[in-house]
């Protein structure tokens, strides 16, 4: 998926970002310095701590188990900025074959990386992700991600609380194409996940559920 329409925002404040996340920046002609680089932990709400894992029944009744690496990684990643390349030492843990900076996701785009920011503890907000072109008016394709808070959830017989509700929608054209709302539990991640597709009848359909995990030492 190509967000290279976001790359003026993401690259407009991309020294901010990456010190958010305690990114050590190195020139383009040299190595980055692992020795002095900071750790990207996990969010609260999204602990993808070393040796964690989440046990999830899909929408077929089948066991879903969804894993982070087992140690704090290296990650070398470059950016462009101008006219000039810059690498960055990054050390952390992977989610599903996925690299996550905090809350920050990692977009492979060739030889490059982009930041998309997937969740926010700013609750009541909404964040919207361009893919490609604008015509008169909104973009014609994009994301949209809305962060609301509940109280507490029920999910396998388990009550959660201070559950984070995301709502994340691909647009064609204003219209919703595709709609996700998913439910996350603070220091234990994703509790469930549903998705519903405007043009069915079948509404809002449950395909994760969590009924079992374990978040590794932090």
């Amino acid at each position: 998926m190509h967000f290279s329409k976001l790359l003026p925002l993401i690259f407009g404040s991309l020294v901010s970002s990456l010190l958010f996340v305690s990114c050590k920046k190195e020139s383009t002609d040299v190595y980055p310095d692992f020795e002095n680089a900071d750790t990207a932990f996990p969010g609260r709400y999204m602990p993808y701590y070393p040796n964690s894992w989440w046990k999830y029944v899909d929408r077929s009744g089948d066991t879903v188990v969804k894993r982070s690496s087992s140690s704090y990684m290296r990650h070398e990643l470059i950016t462009r900025e101008g006219d000039h390349d810059y690498h960055y030492a990054v050390i952390s843990p992977v989610y599903e074959g996925e690299l996550f900076l905090g809350y920050q996701k990692v977009i492979p785009d060739g030889i490059y990386a982009n930041l998309q920011t997937i969740f926010m503890e700013t609750l009541g907000t909404t964040y919207i992700v361009e893919e490609y072109g604008y015509r008169s008016g909104p973009p014609v394709i994009y994301w949209q991600y809305d962060f609301t808070p509940s109280l507490s959830l029920s999910v396998n017989s388990v009550l959660y609380t201070n559950v984070v509700k995301v709502q994340s929608s691909y647009h064609n054209y204003q219209s919703p194409v595709k709609i996700w709302i998913d439910y996350y539990a603070p220091d234990v991640g994703l509790i469930e996940s549903t998705h519903d597709f405007p043009n069915d009848t079948l509404g809002f359909v449950k395909i994760l559920t969590l009924i079992d995990y374990e978040i590794g030492p932090h």
